[in-house]
């Protein structure tokens, strides 16, 4: 971790160096208040191959099902279509239908549903990371009510 002052003094060189897509950065305060459990709500990332798990079914179904079993309301999947993990070794999946691709899950939740999912989605997931950011829920739109 960087401070502020150490981040504004670097980040007009990596925008210069970064010509294409973004460059995002958390302030130090909220750094601090996830440190501090002060916000109740995180955004929660997990970057993963999706990969055939022991009992056949992929790795992204049982993180699915993980975050289903614990009532986790939003959560949206992204297929890469490209990537590397830990190793560097690039995977290119050869067809749009691949299964075994690089994957992020993107899941807003609370400090109480993490502490629950993640001891299941450390043990489930092989290869990937997972990272949690400090976040403020704004709009809660549930839609119809049935």
């Amino acid at each position: 971790m960087i401070s502020d002052e150490q981040l504004h003094n670097v980040l007009p060189t990596i925008k210069r160096i970064v010509t294409k897509g973004g460059v995002t950065t958390v302030p130090e305060e909220a750094d601090q208040q996830l440190a501090n459990n002060v916000s109740n709500h995180m955004n929660v990332k997990i970057f993963m191959r999706n990969v055939k798990a022991r009992d056949g079914r992929s790795e992204l179904d049982l993180v699915l099902e993980i975050l289903q079993q614990n009532d986790i309301d939003w959560v949206s999947v992204t297929k890469g279509i490209r990537g590397f993990g830990q190793r560097k070794e690039q995977y290119n999946p050869k067809f749009s239908f691949s299964k075994n691709v690089p994957v992020v899950v993107d899941i807003f939740m609370t400090e109480q549903q993490a502490r629950a999912v993640f001891p299941p989605l450390e043990a489930t997931v092989s290869e990937g990371v997972v990272f949690k950011t400090s976040a403020s829920l704004v709009i809660k739109n549930e839609g119809a009510k049935d």
